[in-house]
């Protein structure tokens, strides 16, 4: 049975969910996408308490799998995301297994120190890591042509450094005490001795939603070429909406859905009526239709 989300304000801006019980994650995100024209719920706020099997082999698939069962179960736009810590002397665990690398319910604590003990006597050079964010974006009357989800969007985002020798700061959560970001020397900063600010700026996380340009709610927006190949201002997503040699626009499948044309690709037909103010081929008569679907805001 679909829940039926509850609104959680007075206002009629669209929502969008974003899909985690995690309230370090949470509130990293909905700092980070800040939208505009939509409002950000979450999954307390509409009572859902389920969880998916997380059983994907890859952190895509992870976000995947969590963004289609929520934006399922919730009807609603949903934003899911999948990170973790891949070790290169763990050759690239623990991975998928990070936040149970010591067990089920492990703690933080307990997962540091399984790790600081997998590396014991490891050089510098040797210590090597990574952490890394995917994000995906489910809309759910989106149906692909066997009956799933499509994904509307998606971005990957990593920070390299190494393993500390020991844990050191308070900041952050999960592998961040004992994380120090490449651009510090050897025994520098860890991310649990940064500020939040500094944290943002760099974080997997924060380079996984730059990388889809969040707008309006949106972990991306649609890339609008001219004839000439020039960027129409404030738009991005590589392939989404360009000019065919016809001249007229051509269109995938996330900007066809919003318009009404179907899943696409193809061409945008000559004219919609109500559909298209101005000029068919203009990119900014797109970028109004966009931006009133509550999904994508103009600049």
């Amino acid at each position: 049975m679909k829940l039926e989300p509850r609104r959680t304000s007075v206002t009629d801006r669209p929502q969008i969910l974003i899909a985690t019980h995690s309230s370090h994650k949470l509130g990293e995100l909905a700092e980070l996408l800040r939208p505009e024209r939509a409002e950000l719920v979450t999954l307390d706020a509409l009572g859902i308490v389920a969880d998916p099997i997380e059983d994907g082999a890859t952190f895509e698939a992870n976000a995947r799998l969590k963004a289609r069962f929520f934006a399922r179960l919730s009807g609603l736009p949903t934003i899911a995301d999948d990170s973790g810590i891949e070790v290169a002397a763990l050759a690239g665990g623990p991975g998928v297994r990070t936040r149970r690398y010591a067990g089920e319910q492990a703690t933080d604590s307990q997962n540091n120190a399984k790790l600081l003990a997998a590396l014991a006597g490891l050089p510098v050079a040797e210590r090597g890591a990574r952490y890394v964010c995917v994000l995906t974006f489910v809309i759910p009357d989106r149906g692909g042509p066997r009956g799933g989800l499509p994904i509307a969007a998606e971005s990957r985002g990593t920070l390299r450094g190494r393993i500390a020798g020991e844990p050191r700061g308070q900041a952050g959560f999960g592998y961040d005490p004992i994380f120090e970001p490449l651009g510090e020397p050897p025994g520098g900063r860890t991310l649990g001795q940064q500020s939040v600010a500094e944290q943002a700026a760099i974080s997997h996380r924060s380079r996984a939603a730059r990388r889809g340009a969040p707008a309006g709610g949106a972990p991306a927006r649609p890339r609008l070429l001219n004839p000439g190949g020039t960027e129409s201002r404030g738009f991005r997503i590589p392939g989404t909406l360009t000019w065919g040699a016809s001249g007229r626009l051509r269109y995938g499948p996330l900007v066809g859905s919003a318009l009404g044309l179907g899943n696409g690709p193809g061409l945008v037909p000559a004219p919609i009526a109500g559909r298209l103010p101005g000029a068919l081929n203009s990119p900014a008569a797109i970028a109004r239709i966009l931006a009133r679907s509550g999904i994508w805001t103009e600049p």
